[in-house]
């Protein structure tokens, strides 16, 4: 729940970022989780699978999202 708080913060402060020089280019992040300590992943292929799919859920929908559960 912490690193979700903190991701959604840090994806928040991306998207804030203005650039003097470039005024019409913006940024954003969209990113996915998946608990290490969840018993349903019982290896890191299976977690870092877990974590890749919840990172294409955000992109698909609408980018620009921290997704850490379905």
């Amino acid at each position: 729940d912490k690193a979700m708080v903190r991701a959604e913060m840090f994806r928040n402060n991306v998207s804030a970022l203005k650039f003097e020089e470039h005024p019409n280019v913006h940024v954003n992040i969209s990113g996915g989780f998946a608990d290490c300590y969840n018993p349903e992943f019982t290896n890191y292929d299976k977690l870092l699978t877990v974590a890749d799919e919840r990172l294409y859920t955000a992109k698909s929908n609408g980018r620009n999202q921290i997704v850490g559960k379905k």
